[in-house]
């Protein structure tokens, strides 16, 4: 999966992409966690994994807390304007409500992903995406998400790991699907 300015999947089973009846399959960003009045979402809808848990939603958190009168780290880093990077870098720094920030995201991206688990009962999931650069601040959250949401056979024989292309691996994915 990417997580980024959405969340975006791609499902590989036996070494092949699927695709599904009409191209789209893997739409995970587009899993429901609220039923009703949830945050709208891109696509239109209320209450998506990617209206929960991308880079908008943490810059909606970050923001929601300096309004609350929260001192913030990532205040001081973005000067003007906001971003899931300087979220990340508070976090590394330290910054206790940047940590909780992701810490949430990760819970979400968590809640979905235990889904995914329990009805695909994948070997691997690589998580990837500029929101991934945050690492463990975020995996241990996903992680801790998923041991406790997921059912137990399915998420003993799930491995949580990042992309190893990091934020390139969606542009590399592509250029090879071009060529497939």
């Amino acid at each position: 999966i990417t997580v980024g300015t959405g969340i975006g999947s791609g499902l590989i089973v036996n070494g092949k992409l699927v695709r599904g009846a009409s191209n789209a399959a893997g739409e995970l960003g587009h899993i429901k966690l609220q039923m009703e009045n949830g945050p709208l979402c891109g696509c239109g809808d209320h209450g998506c994994l990617e209206a929960f848990a991308s880079g908008p939603s943490i810059v909606a958190m970050a923001e929601e807390y300096i309004k609350g009168g929260k001192s913030t780290k990532y205040r001081e880093l973005a000067k003007n304007e906001i971003t899931p990077y300087y979220v990340c870098e508070a976090a590394k720094q330290g910054d206790v409500v940047a940590k909780k920030i992701f810490e949430i995201i990760g819970t979400y991206i968590g809640i979905g992903l235990s889904s995914v688990v329990n009805l695909l009962n994948p070997e691997k999931i690589v998580i990837g995406g500029g929101v991934a650069a945050a690492g463990d601040i975020l995996f241990d959250s996903i992680r801790e998400t998923i041991a406790k949401r997921a059912m137990t056979i399915q998420k003993e024989a799930v491995e949580i790991v990042p992309a190893q292309l990091g934020n390139n691996a969606g542009v590399i994915g592509a250029s090879l699907l071009i060529n497939s």
